[in-house]
């Protein structure tokens, strides 16, 4: 179990590193409806998708394009 997180997060790490593009959305969370909810989450999966990438949301953690949570090990701690 150990070897496996300590090769996901060499991955992630190799990933992040080689990122050529970020995508980023700016939103007030407070004001989305549930149906803006959905198409940000389509819109951000899709782009994950074909970009090879994954999510980032903050105070929420990593996800893979299929916005399913990263390893629990590999998610940022304490704001880094």
């Amino acid at each position: 179990m150990k070897a496996e997180i300590a090769e996901l997060a060499a991955d992630l790490r190799s990933r992040v590193a080689g990122t050529r593009q970020v995508v980023a959305f700016e939103i007030l969370r407070e004001s989305l409806t549930d149906e803006a909810w959905e198409m940000l989450d389509s819109l951000q999966a899709h782009i994950a998708k074909i970009r090879n990438g994954f999510v980032y949301a903050p105070d929420e953690g990593l996800y893979d394009a299929d916005l399913q949570p990263l390893d629990a090990d590999l998610q940022p701690q304490n704001g880094e």
